[in-house]
Formats: C-alpha cells, structure tokens, sequence
C-alpha cells in the first residue's frame, strides 16, 4: 500500500479538484479489511488528462494491484475500451456496453465502491446526466452492502449559508443525491465529488438516525449530519411519538446551534424555540436559547424569562443556574446573580467553572478577598490559569498593575482558557504604565479571544484584509469601536493616513457625522452601516482598520502620541449660536461618565462619576458653569438653576464642539467630552479616578503623565486620592480656576 500512496502524491497535484475528493476514497477503502471491488461506470480515456478526466480507471488499477481485488469498467464507447485495454493490469475487467442495461442483467458479489461516471456533464444536458446516473444508481443497489461507498463524479456542492435551506448537490448526482436524502444515507465525501454510504433503502428507525446524525456530528462530519437531520425534520413534522418529539428536537437544536456558527442569532432563536415546542423538557435547549441567541441580541427580558423557567423545570441542574447568573450578571442585577452563582456552586462545589462564575461575579462587585479565596482553589488543577487570571484581576483593580502584569504571565504560562483575553486584560496594565508598545501587541489579541464576541468583532468584521502599512495609492476603510470617546480620540490619525496618500473612509454614529465631516475634510466619512456589522452603504475599500488598531499599526509610544495641533474643529454658525447664550470666560462641566448596566461596567462607571452636589465648590467661584453632560444624570440639574443647560434634549457631538468653543475651559470626569475639548485643544481639567486607563494612565508620581495628558497638552489631570472621593479633587481645582491656571491652549500654541 505504500507504493501506492507514494505514488498517489507524486500524481495528486494533477487532478486539481477532484484530487481531496479521491485521497477521501482511497482512505475509505484503507478502512476495509478485504480484497477491494470497485465497480465503475465510464472508463478513462487512454489521453490521459488527468484534470479534465480524473483518470479514474487508472487509479483504481493502481490501487487493486497495491491492495487486491478487481475493478469493473463499463463504457458504451468500445474504442475505449480497446485503446484502454493495453494500458492496464489484468486486474481491471472491461465491459463495452450500455451501464443501466448492463447492471440490470448481471449477478455480481457486492462492491466496496461504485463510482459513477459514465455521462460526460455538460450545461445543456444536466437533467438527461443527472437521471442516467440515478438510473445506474438503482440498478446497483443489488450490488451494495450498507458499507459501499457510492461516488459520483461532477457533482460540487454549493450553500447559501442558510441552516435547513442550505447544502444542495448540482451536476451529475444532484438526483444520487436527493436519494441518498431519502433513505437516510451518510455522506462521507463531498467537494467535486459526491459519495455516500448506507444506501440501501430500509425501514425509517428514527434511533437509528439520531445516533447516526451524532456520530456525524461528533466527529466533524458537517453535512452528513445535516442531510440526517434534515431527513429527522421531514418524518417528525409534526412529532407525534416521544421518539418522534425527542429527535424532532434535536435536529432543530442542531439548526440552531449551526445559525448560530454564522452569526445569525434571530434564526437561531426560532429554530430552539421550534426544538423546545416538540421537547419542552429539554433544559439544555432553554438554556442554549438564552445564552446563545437571546443574549447576543440582548433581548434580556426574554432571556430572564427563560432562564427563570429553566431554573423551575430542573432546579437541581446547576447549569440552569449558571445561565439565570449570566442574565442577571449581564442586566447588573449583582445581588440576583450571586444568589444564582451561589446555588450554582451549592450544587456542583466542586466544578471548576462553577467556581470560576462566582469568582468573575465576586472580583466585578470588588468582593476581593472572596475571589482570592476561589482562585485558590482553582489553582493546582487543570485550569490553573485560569485561576491566575482572576488573581491578576484582582491585582489591576486594586491599582497593582506590575504586579498584574506578573500574575497575567503565569496565568498565560499555566495554560488559561482563553489566552487572546488574557493578554488583552494584560494590555490594560501595560498602557496603564506608559508600556504602550508592548501594550498594542497585546491589545492586538482581542481579534482572537472566544469570551466576548463584540470585543473580538471588529477586527474580524470584513473578509478583506486590515491595513498593515501596505503602500498607497489604496483605500482604507477606518471603523469605529469601543466607546465613544476612544474613537474620537483615536481620529486623529485620519490626518496620517491622508497624509501619506491613502484614499480614506471613516464610518461614524449618526451623531458622530457632522463633527467629523467638519474636521476632517479630506476623509469621506460615512453614517455607521444601519445592519451593522454588516456593511449596507459602505464604500468599497481594499484594507479595512478599526480605530482600536490604528496605535499598534503607527507603533505609538507614550511620548510619540501623534500631536500636530487640534485636530477637531466647530461648526462656526453653531458657535455664533452659543455665544450668545454663555457670558464670556464660562466654564463647561460634566459630572458623570454615563452608568450602563453590568456588573463591572456599572461599578466601573460609577467609580469614573460624581454628582453634580460634587461640583458645588465650583458655583462659588463666581463664573458661569454651563452643563454639558448629557444622559439621565442631566436630570440633576432641577436643583441647580445657576448653572446654564443650553444644549438641545439630545445634542450631536457639533452641538457640544460648538458650545465648547465658547468656553474659557472644560471640568470633566473621564468620558466623551474630554477627549472632545482636548482634540479641539482647548483647556481641560480632568478628574482622574484611581483606575488608570491608557490614555490618562495610572497614578504613578514622578512620571510625566501624573498631572498632564500625553494625548492631550492641554489638559491638566487631577488625581483621586481614594475611589468615590471628590472633595480634594474639586477642591485643588477650585484653586486653580480661581488663579486661572489652566494649561495654555494648544491651538494658541500650535498658532504660536
């Protein structure tokens, strides 16, 4: 056999796209322990093009003188067989005749393959091709066992993508193929070539095709378990039977789960709401709907319902309450989710990821000591790593970044589960240091990580390749990500990117737009895809890049941060506007970064906020404050009637530029605004909370980014001594605006 697979490889390349196709056959027949019988219709010609005509009486002869057994070879055309006759081994039996009539009037032994390939496809005659083949398949079938692999040549399969509607066989054995879905057949090959086995038709033992569709299933055999499942769906509509109910289910599930592979999460729903109609019972369907298509399309009113049913159906089943935990864990509902994590751990104390949920839960709600706890019964098992990982958490939140960063390499070292996240949450604390080069490689990493799918999205969003420094002239398509501030911030390099000559588009909010039209006039920016993530209505490009790249690809380093001067600009008829509403030398404030629900992300917004109460140091100062926050908290200002609302009830991000522009300065926490005011260069005294971030940084004294931005020159940073404390903050800052003392504007500086 060796002989033959050697000289198999030497020859594959010449049969381009049959040659998968025919190594799949040969090592289905390696399997049997036999002498090999094929049976075959349509001998070779003697020309031998290996490309065109697969040369498949050749290799089939090879194959018998390596392994034993016979080949039979019909061909109507007897010059064929005449011309081929000398050319092969005495092993090869050749019949000129018609195939159907031939098969119908002989008695053979069974076959171990039939390949059929008789009628030369062409564009003119595929039903006449496809009938004939089916025709030699029913007057073969006297000649198979279940095991005989049936192959038919010129017959590709083609998708749409769809789950159920999807995987169709054209060319020749498009017919083959619908009766191989009929009876149930197990497609073992599929590409150029189709091939089947289990073709003989049988009684329908839906068992039978539910452990056959698994196996399938199991072992990476894609489209044999979606003809079987089909064929389950066909004969149980409607279920009737319990049988019928249970493998109803599944093959729904099994369309579901496939929706989900191509992101196509509302066909998903539907299809586990078919699966839990025919078996309401099955709490892994319920609890597969909630976590794998309810919450990627955060309907979480109906994800809670689900989960809560499930936790009724099976309230011993800790599964139904890790996915109740993550609902409520994912709406912020932090006391609902421990109560869920907790009795998840009760009934499985002594599963990993059981305690892996309640240890994420308990380092979100700052529960740091518990979580040190359950990481340390994580570690010295087999997901160690993981419980690394949660130590290095702990350390970044308690502000030990170079402690973190340590952590983050042994949980890395000690194989975590999902590396890509690590080392993104590692790049939080290198950027949180100034480490920024080393940070952008390990931010990079977000493309590849499994746990969070929007977090990974946007650099996987297109097919053509991401900007890489790759020559103009070319057109590269920027896309936002992250929050909004980030992308402001990171616009900048549109200015580098045009400037060396790339044609450059840039896809915004809708509220985004007109700031951006405005300050970067060589950019044709465009409105954010509305079936985002999609692409409707963006222009054609050749690279694509999201903001979040742009550092990394330009090799930014703390004290390289791109700064040529403002780089956004206000709509002057909206400044004309505002001036008359703001005294001269007004101050803009805004006190709170804006609270989402989740978890972490609540706690994490509220840690960057205050209440406008705060700010009360600063009404005493004698200047105008005018409000530029936005959101609920905007409410606030009922009791504060001094301070000026002068923006509309949902202002564009031109609205806020406008007004800024007529301001002496900006009061802000970390959100939105300040990377607004510090693009336009104007000055800006940031609170800083004790958590760092990569573009104000970390508290770390006697580093040049302690009290100065290195984005931003004209922004000063005023530093929390302790989270959730303000007053020495507001108060330094009170000194300051009453001396004066902001930092010289930077378009003052640029101009100068």
């Amino acid at each position: 056999m060796n002989n033959f697979w050697s000289w198999f490889n030497e020859i594959k390349g010449q049969l381009k796209h049959r040659a998968e196709t025919f190594a799949k056959i040969f090592e289905y027949l390696d399997t049997i322990d036999a002498p090999i019988r094929i049976l075959e219709t349509g001998t070779a010609k003697v020309d031998l093009d290996w490309q065109h005509d697969g040369g498949s009486t050749f290799l089939f002869d090879r194959y018998v003188q390596a392994r034993g057994g016979r080949v039979y070879s019909i061909d109507i055309d007897e010059e064929t067989q005449l011309r081929c006759l000398p050319k092969v081994s005495k092993r090869v039996f050749l019949y000129a005749s018609d195939s159907v009539s031939w098969l119908k009037g002989v008695d053979l032994l069974p076959f171990h393959l039939v390949y059929l390939d008789s009628f030369d496809y062409g564009a003119d005659n595929g039903m006449e091709s496809a009938t004939h083949h089916l025709n030699e398949l029913l007057a073969s079938i006297k000649f198979m066992t279940e095991k005989t692999l049936v192959v038919v040549d010129d017959s590709p399969m083609v998708t749409d993508g769809l789950p159920w509607a999807g995987m169709k066989v054209l060319g020749k054995g498009q017919f083959v193929a619908d009766y191989a879905q009929g009876v149930g057949a197990d497609m073992m090959i599929s590409g150029y070539q189709a091939g089947w086995t289990n073709m003989l038709r049988k009684k329908l033992d839906l068992e039978d095709l539910v452990n056959r569709a698994r196996w399938h299933r199991e072992n990476g055999r894609s489209r044999s378990a979606d003809s079987l499942y089909r064929l389950i769906l066909t004969n149980t509509t409607p279920p009737t039977t319990g049988i019928a109910r249970i493998a109803h289910g599944e093959a729904c599930a099994y369309y579901a789960d496939e929706a989900v592979n191509k992101k196509r999460f509302a066909t998903a729903a539907d299809w586990y709401r078919s699966a839990l109609a025919a078996d309401p019972l099955a709490t892994d369907y319920r609890c597969d709907l909630v976590m794998r298509a309810l919450i990627p399309m955060y309907y979480m009113k109906e994800a809670k319902l689900e989960a809560e049913r499930a936790t009724r159906i099976a309230p011993d089943y800790p599964r139904v309450w890790h996915v109740l935990g993550g609902v409520e864990f994912e709406e912020g509902n932090t006391e609902a989710a421990k109560a869920a994590y907790d009795r998840q751990l009760e009934l499985a104390p002594h599963d990993l990821d059981a305690i892996l949920d309640r240890a994420a839960l308990a380092i979100d709600i700052q529960e740091y000591d518990y979580g040190q706890e359950l990481a340390a019964r994580v570690i010295g098992t087999d997901r160690e790593g993981d419980g690394w990982h949660c130590r290095a958490i702990i350390a970044y939140r308690q502000g030990g970044h170079e402690e973190a960063i340590q952590l983050y390499d042994i949980a890395i070292a000690r194989g975590c589960n999902d590396v890509p996240v690590t080392r993104w949450n590692k790049s939080l604390a290198l950027h949180s240091l100034g480490r920024y080069r080393e940070g952008w490689i390990d931010h990079e990493q977000r493309k590849f990580q499994k746990k969070d799918s929007a977090l990974a999205m946007p650099a996987r969003r297109f097919i053509l390749p991401m900007w890489n420094h790759e020559p103009p002239p070319a057109q590269i398509h920027v896309h936002p990500e992250a929050g909004m501030g980030d992308n402001i911030c990171l616009s900048r390099y549109l200015n580098l990117l045009t400037d060396q000559g790339y044609d450059v588009s840039f896809e915004v909010h809708d509220d985004l737009y007109d700031l951006m039209k405005l300050s970067f006039p060589k950019v044709n920016v465009v409105h954010k895809a509305p079936d985002y993530p999609a692409a409707l209505g963006i222009p054609l490009f050749d690279y694509h890049i999201p903001t979040g790249s742009l550092p990394a690809v330009f090799q930014t380093e703390v004290d390289t941060v791109p700064w040529s001067g403002p780089f956004l600009r206000a709509d002057p008829e909206k400044v004309e506007h505002y001036r008359k509403l703001v005294p001269p030398g007004s101050v803009g404030i805004v006190w709170s970064s804006g609270i989402r629900p989740g978890a972490w992300i609540t706690t994490y917004g509220q840690m960057k906020s205050m209440k406008l109460a705060d700010m009360e140091p600063l009404m005493k100062l004698g200047r105008t404050l005018v409000s530029l926050q936005v959101g609920p908290e905007r409410a606030e200002l009922a009791n504060y009637p001094n301070v000026l609302d002068v923006l509309p009830a949902k202002p564009t991000w031109a609205d806020t530029a406008a007004l800024i522009e007529c301001l002496r300065g900006v009061v802000t926490v970390d959100t939105g605004v300040s990377h607004l005011a510090g693009g336009m260069g104007m000055p800006v005294m940031l609170t800083m909370h004790c958590h760092g971030s990569w573009h104000y940084l970390a508290d770390r004294p006697g580093t040049f980014w302690q009290t100065r931005s290195p984005w931003y020159p004209a922004t000063a940073l005023y530093r929390q001594s302790r989270s959730f404390h303000w007053d020495d903050v507001i108060q330094r800052i009170s000194a300051d605006i009453e001396a004066d003392h902001w930092l010289t504007p930077a378009k003052l500086e640029n101009a100068a």
